[in-house]
């Protein structure tokens, strides 16, 4: 009976890891392909707001070189932690270079922080996966186009 019951105890008490989620983002303020990275503290303590400094596009590793730039959406003074087993939105733009973009997330997204990658794309198919807090995603697909909006 001991068994039994330390067998049935034991899933309960074990930790639980959750990766980081790629959702689709739609906003008139990005003409660039868009994500709402979510990532997730998994740790036992705060930590700071993470940005995403690793990724995998097309099967191809790249990491982020430098420090990044964006906006942040919050009040002057107000510390960014991510609490234990919460999450932080992060507004990710795969930016060939070549449209206007925004500096901030906006308020409707999720997102606190807009982080913007300069990546050479090309018209079509794309896989993406994303490191964040040291976990990675899944990989999403998307299909991506640089034909300008009808109607402008």
């Amino acid at each position: 009976m001991l068994t039994i019951s330390g067998l049935l105890v034991t899933p309960l008490l074990a930790q639980t890891t959750t990766r980081p989620g790629i959702i689709p983002a739609f906003t008139p303020r990005e003409s660039a392909p868009a994500f709402v990275v979510e990532c997730y503290n998994n740790s036992a303590s705060p930590v700071p707001s993470p940005t995403v400094r690793t990724i995998r596009l097309d099967g191809e590793y790249r990491e982020l070189a430098g420090g990044t730039t964006g906006s942040l959406l919050g009040t002057p003074g107000e510390r960014f932690e991510v609490e234990p087993s919460a999450v932080h939105g992060v507004l990710f733009v795969l930016s060939p270079g070549t449209e206007i973009t925004s500096s901030s997330p906006g308020q409707g997204l999720g997102a606190r922080v807009r982080q913007g990658w300069i990546v050479p794309l090309t018209p079509g198919k794309h896989r993406l996966a994303v490191e964040c807090l040291g976990q990675w995603s899944d990989e999403i697909a998307s299909v991506w186009s640089p034909d300008a909006p009808l109607g402008r």
